[in-house]
């Protein structure tokens, strides 16, 4: 269920790129995208943002999943003119350490 809400949501995230660069994409929006597709494939799913300090709770059939998303691009700051003025963005070192960590615990050593 899972992955087929994942694809659904990066092949809608594929569409919207056609007219809208991804430099206006974040965290919060593919949350949403994702979210809406769940809706729309799982009806019987429930699920709630920001549950704890995770991003998403989904309930399906006694089933519960939970995901942290981790969506880092580097997006430039402008001025009024629109010079670019810094870069901001991208994962902090306490992120980048928590992300990490997550992949250690999905890995799976024989």
């Amino acid at each position: 269920m899972i992955e087929n809400v994942l694809n659904a949501t990066c092949a809608e995230v594929n569409e919207l790129l056609k007219e809208t660069p991804l430099s206006f994409m974040n965290e919060s929006v593919f949350r949403f995208l994702f979210v809406k597709n769940l809706l729309r494939l799982c009806k019987e799913c429930n699920a709630q943002i920001e549950w704890r300090r995770f991003d998403l709770l989904i309930k399906n059939s006694g089933e519960v999943i939970i995901i942290e998303f981790k969506f880092y691009s580097l997006s430039k700051s402008h001025d009024l003119d629109g010079k670019r003025q810094w870069s901001k963005g991208g994962p902090s070192s306490k992120n980048f350490r928590e992300f990490q960590q997550c992949l250690e615990k999905l890995s799976i050593t024989p």
